[in-house]
C-alpha cells in the first residue's frame, strides 16, 4: 500500500464493523502447507490484536470479493508467483508481478469512489514457494510462511511500504531469514528482523501497533 494517510484507512461501513472478512484463494485451500499458514496467520493476528488492542479482527470468509459487485469478502490471500489478476465489481484487479521464490509478497488495495482512497478491498499474493536464496534453494519451512502471511495481513489493514520497520514483524525484505541447527529441517527455518529479533514468535512493536489503532479507532 501506498502513503501514510487516513487514505488507508479503509470505508467507514468496513472500519465501524472492526473486523475483515479474508478468502483464501483456491492456490492456499489446494497446497496443505498453506492452507494450514492460513489459518494459523488468522488465529494468530486475532491473539495479537486482542492483547495489543488494535480495534480490529479477523474472521475467515467462505466467499471471495463479488466479481459483479462490491460485496463478499473484504480481502482475498492468494498464494502464486507471476501477474496475477482478481475478477471484483465487473472487471479485474492487477497485482504487480510476484517472484514465486521471494520472502515477500504484495497487498493491492482498491479504494471505493468518491471517498478521498479509502479502501473497500485488498487483494494479497504471498509467493507460493518462498527460499532461502533463489529458485535452486530450499524452500522456508512453515514458521517462516507464517510470518509471510502475517506481515500481509498488517498491510491489508492499512499499512504501506513506508511503514516497514527495523525490529518487528513489519521487516519485510529488511529481514533476514536463516536456517535452523538442523538445515535441512524446513521447520526450523527463523525470519530475523534487523534489529536481531528473531521470529516466529511474531513481535509487534508499539510503533507498528499504534499505526494500526489509529487506523481503526
Amino acid at each position: 500500500m501506498r502513503g501514510t494517510t487516513l487514505s488507508n484507512q479503509w470505508v467507514d461501513r468496513i472500519r465501524n464493523t472492526k473486523q475483515l472478512s479474508v478468502f483464501p484463494g483456491p492456490g492456499v485451500t489446494a497446497d496443505a502447507a498453506w492452507s494450514r499458514v492460513f489459518s494459523k496467520a488468522l488465529s494468530e493476528f486475532n491473539q495479537l490484536s486482542q492483547t495489543l488492542k488494535l480495534g480490529v479482527t479477523l474472521v475467515r470468509s467462505a466467499s471471495p470479493p463479488d466479481p459483479k459487485s462490491t460485496g463478499g469478502a473484504d480481502v482475498e490471500f492468494e498464494v502464486g508467483g507471476g501477474s496475477l489478476t482478481f475478477p471484483f465489481n465487473g472487471g479485474q484487479i492487477p497485482v504487480r508481478n510476484v517472484d514465486a521464490n521471494a520472502l515477500e509478497g504484495v497487498a493491492q488495495p482498491v479504494a471505493e469512489a468518491g471517498t478521498g482512497g479509502q479502501v473497500m478491498k485488498v487483494f494479497i499474493v504471498a509467493p507460493l514457494t518462498p527460499r532461502h536464496g533463489g529458485a535452486s534453494s530450499r524452500e522456508v519451512g512453515e514458521p517462516v510462511k507464517l510470518c509471510i502471511a502475517v506481515h500481509e495481513l498488517f498491510h491489508a489493514c492499512g499499512l504501506n511500504n513506508a511503514d516497514h520497520t527495523q525490529d518487528d514483524i513489519m521487516a519485510g525484505l529488511n529481514a533476514d531469514v536463516r536456517k535452523g541447527p538442523d538445515s535441512n529441517d524446513p521447520d526450523q527455518d527463523i525470519f530475523v528482523a534487523p534489529n536481531g529479533r528473531k521470529m516466529p514468535s511474531i513481535f509487534v512493536s508499539s510503533q507498528t501497533a499504534g499505526k494500526i489503532q489509529a487506523l481503526w479507532k
